[in-house]
């Protein structure tokens, strides 16, 4: 007996083929190096946001760093430094969410993962009543992981 595709069999390869090189290209225009682990990835509208990590990060060791860009091309790394996270990110969960939170002179970083929804970050600058929501399009639900959740708190930044 021969097989044909159905019309649903076949949006389903059709969707399945066209999100692997999605995930391929976010992947190859990463803002974190190949000796450094990638713990968050964002894409919003024109911008690539991760939060990148030497592979021996550790509570007084190593570093991690939020970063944007376009292209590879950074436009903003916190902290400027490669420290330890402790001290400059904070990470919390939430009845339905995590956060991971920092503090950049005014502003306040928030990337909030919701477990069911679109990843958001809001900046917002103090005593200005500004903020900026900043919607991510194609996102990694890594915040939620428990993996994530367990290497934060050995990262001494779980809330």
């Amino acid at each position: 007996m021969k097989k044909t595709f159905t019309g649903a069999r076949f949006m389903v390869f059709a969707c399945v083929f066209i999100e692997v090189p999605a995930l391929a290209m976010a992947a190859s225009g990463s803002l974190c190096s190949t000796d450094e682990e990638v713990l968050f990835f964002c894409e919003a509208k024109r911008k690539t946001i991760e939060i990148c990590a030497s592979r021996d990060v550790s509570a007084a060791t190593g570093y991690m760093q939020y970063r944007v860009g376009i292209n590879k091309k950074l436009e903003f790394v916190y902290p400027l430094e490669r420290v330890p996270p402790v001290g400059k990110f904070r990470f919390n969960l939430l009845a339905r969410a995590a956060q991971l939170t920092f503090q950049n002179d005014e502003f306040t970083y928030t990337i909030t993962e919701p477990l069911a929804g679109k990843t958001e970050i809001w900046v917002s600058q103090a005593n200005a009543g500004f903020t900026r929501v900043v919607e991510c399009r194609n996102f990694t639900d890594s915040l939620t992981l428990t993996t994530i959740q367990n290497r934060f708190k050995r990262l001494d930044i779980y809330q």
